[in-house]
């Protein structure tokens, strides 16, 4: 089979073509000599520019310099393919190939003064490599960047893209890009063949450094850029996954994705691969979807893997401004392709349909263009999205990759069958079959008419035959064929049609409640392939909380209404539909203690929103009862990433491992960590800690705010973490010291 590349298509569906012109805008709206700063920097050439973005992209503080570039040369040369606009194709390959000529400018002149690092190339420093394998360097030239292979993995995969799309478009651009990347690939291996200790460097983020490095091998043909990929395998969590375990509680989510993405290119890159791989790629997929996936296709709680099928405690009881990072959907949609086009399982292709309409469309702002970096699933929330140039997030960066392909899974060939998976509207024009086919969909994706005609009228239309998918969430489906109809069997994947002139396509979508496995009343309601949002009103939209090294998150209205009282245990039934000006669908609950209404969540911007909402009857409802403390701030993600050291982390002779499912840090003799809180957004009086019943009968000694306290680990040894409290002077700003030899998994500033 082959995905028809998206030069082909033509989005015709308004919300889309809204979204691919956003896009459109913002990648044109970009200086690429300003995006190249900090590469001039290192190489020890002036720059065109006087300063560089700031953001993530900044240099004097932490941050992860690098990363958007390297996303802007995939999303450019990707917008470029999929435009049909020739004046917006000339400023989009002109802004490449400007981007590429000064990046080999780059390359060669820090080739020329570091001989033997020929090939580097980057915004920071060498160094930043050398912490990450264990290797100190002076104070003086101690980088400040977090995940250097994270970032450098962005580099590589956009100049891989640019190479691609442009073979037979632009041969000069596209053989720069691919010789830059055969010289960093040259570089990588080296560096790989003096590497000490292989999983000292994995402990830290390496994005898809194995998969962009298997690509590389599949254009240069040098297997030394095949071994270089294999240091980024973890050939044990590999086989840990193949074994069907479910290893992932704790884990960082969009790190341990990407490596996947590498077990999937190692199997298909490799002579004789071991089926161990790609048993291991679908072993977490299922694991992932079945057991820490949420019903928009989104996964994690604070950029973190948690214990299985603990969703509504992860989104209601935990903190629910951080749940399904964007970045975790888009690499998920790009294993699930790759997954489908190696096993054919139709429910790849289920879950690509759910996830890209309500976790890729719904993190774009349709005004602005610019993203979402969390997307709360709990009830009562705002969705933020980023500031365009000057915070430049991660999901920011596959932001853009997104939105610059959405139509490149809608198709897909097998000979002379054309199969179609998407039925957003559209236009499918195959010059090369003859074929131009017309898609219209109606707004809940029930009725699809097609329409086929020969581009050229004298000659004959290649294709023969084609397949419709029969998406799961259909309960019966009909297709006619110029008049003749048929009802079609839900138990296949696809309908087989003869070619012809008119086509109409009818599913059936019903209401569904998904509730979470972790609690049945907490649940979202979904039709067809659309999750639906309650409208919570607009109060406050611009409101937002730091969360991470800049980043910002929506907040909740605790004073919102947000638990349903239904009148009877069948309530389901009471959701009707209503029409809707604003929205493309909408639905009214009549509950009894408000009416609610529903619309598609990818459409709401604009106002607060529930996904997720306890449906309580009358004789279930908890009411709750007096008030607890509350919490100011806390950290309960020991990640040595952006969770730690958005709270000032430092520390000597430290680290991070996990327990239960749940990360921590601890210092080891003579070692110790701090944690700086700053200023808080309202008074403590109250700290909380966290420990593991390993610690029982240690105590723990630390310093908040100069002062000196020691805490006796006890309670119940049945108990796997035990929580204790200390009283403090109270404070508007809080620093944290702790000694070693004690586990801290939580920690919790109380009110």
């Amino acid at each position: 089979m082959k995905w028809t590349a998206t030069n082909h298509i033509t989005l015709t569906d308004p919300y889309l073509v809204n979204a691919e012109q956003k896009l459109l805008d913002y990648l044109l709206s970009f200086d690429e000599d300003k995006l190249l700063y900090e590469f001039y920097q290192v190489a020890q050439l002036e720059a065109p520019t006087s300063t560089g973005y700031q953001g993530w992209e900044r240099s004097d503080l932490i941050n992860f310099r690098g990363h958007f570039p390297g996303h802007y040369l995939s999303a450019a040369a990707l917008a470029f393919k999929a435009s049909d606009d020739q004046a917006i194709q000339n400023k989009l390959e002109q802004k490449l190939e400007n981007m590429v000529k000064q990046l080999g400018h780059i390359q060669e002149a820090y080739a020329a003064i570091n001989p033997a690092s020929a090939g580097y190339l980057s915004a920071f420093t060498e160094a930043s490599l050398d912490a990450v394998e264990g290797i100190p360097a002076p104070a003086n030239q101690a980088e400040n960047n977090l995940v250097p292979w994270y970032i450098l993995h962005k580099v590589l995969a956009g100049l891989l893209d640019v190479h691609e799309v442009f073979i037979q478009k632009n041969d000069a651009l596209s053989q720069l890009a691919l010789e830059i990347a055969t010289r960093f690939g040259d570089y990588i291996y080296k560096r790989m063949m003096r590497l000490k200790d292989k999983q000292l460097m994995l402990q830290i983020e390496y994005g898809g450094m194995n998969d962009a490095l298997y690509r590389l091998f599949t254009f240069s043909k040098n297997p030394n850029h095949h071994t270089a990929a294999t240091y980024f395998d973890e050939v044990e969590l590999f086989k840990a996954l193949a074994r069907g375990e479910d290893v992932l509680a704790g884990k960082h989510a969009n790190t341990m994705i990407p490596k996947f993405l590498g077990a999937l290119s190692h199997y298909e890159t490799t002579e004789n691969p071991e089926e161990m791989y790609l048993t291991a790629a679908i072993n977490f997929w299922d694991i992932v979807i079945n057991h820490h996936t949420y019903a928009t296709g989104g996964n994690s709680q604070s950029e973190h893997f948690h214990l299985a099928d603990e969703l509504y405690h992860d989104a209601a009881i935990r903190v629910g401004d951080c749940t399904c990072e964007t970045c975790n959907t888009h690499n998920m949609l790009k294993l699930t392709r790759r997954l489908y086009q190696l096993t054919h399982d139709s429910k790849y292709l289920d879950y690509y349909e759910r996830t890209y309409i309500n976790a890729i469309l719904a993190s774009q702002n349709p005004e602005t263009g610019m993203m979402m970096y969390f997307q709360p699933m709990d009830a009562g929330y705002n969705k933020v999205y980023n500031r365009p140039y000057d915070e430049f997030w991660c999901c920011t960066g596959t932001g853009i990759e997104s939105f610059a392909k959405l139509s490149d899974t809608f198709y897909f060939s097998d000979e002379d069958t054309l199969f179609i998976n998407s039925y957003f509207s559209n236009q499918l024009h195959l010059a090369k079959a003859n074929l131009l086919l017309n898609l219209q969909s109606n707004a809940d994706f029930s009725q699809i008419n097609i329409t086929a005609t020969a581009i050229d009228s004298n000659q004959p239309i290649l294709i023969q035959e084609l397949a419709f998918r029969i998406p799961n969430w259909s309960q019966k489906t009909r297709i006619e064929v110029d008049g003749q109809g048929q009802e079609v069997s839900n138990e296949a994947d696809f309908i087989f049609v003869a070619l012809g002139k008119e086509i109409q396509l009818s599913f059936d979508p019903q209401l569904q409640f998904e509730a979470t496995p972790d609690n049945p009343n907490y649940g979202a309601l979904v039709y067809g392939p659309f999750v639906l949002a309650s409208r919570l009103g607009n109060e406050a939209m611009d409101a937002d909380n730091p969360n991470g090294i800049l980043v910002r998150v929506g907040t909740k209205l605790d004073y919102l209404e947000t638990d349903i009282i239904v009148e009877k245990e069948d309530w389901l039934s009471d959701i009707k539909p209503i029409e809707s000006e604003k929205y493309s669908m909408a639905f009214e609950l009549k509950a009894s203690n408000q009416h609610v209404e529903f619309v598609p969540y990818y459409q709401i911007h604009d106002e607060r929103y529930g996904i997720y909402h306890l449906y309580l009857t009358a004789a279930n409802n908890k009411q709750k009862n007096g008030k607890s403390d509350q919490i100011v701030d806390s950290l309960n993600n020991f990640d040595h990433n952006n969770s730690e050291f958005a709270k000032g982390l430092e520390f000597n002779h430290s680290f991070i491992a996990t327990k239960e499912g749940k990360n921590y840090r601890i210092a080891e003799d003579n070692g110790w960590f701090a944690y700086d809180f700053g200023k808080l957004k309202s008074p403590v009086n109250k700290v909380r800690f966290v420990f593991h019943q390993e610690d029982l009968n240690k105590e723990l000694q630390l310093t908040i705010n100069d002062k000196r306290y020691s805490i006796a680990v006890e309670g119940l040894n049945a108990e796997v973490f035990i929580e204790k409290e200390i009283e403090i002077e109270e404070a508007g700003e809080l620093s944290i010291r702790f000694g070693a030899g004690v586990g801290i998994f939580g920690i919790y500033l109380l009110g």
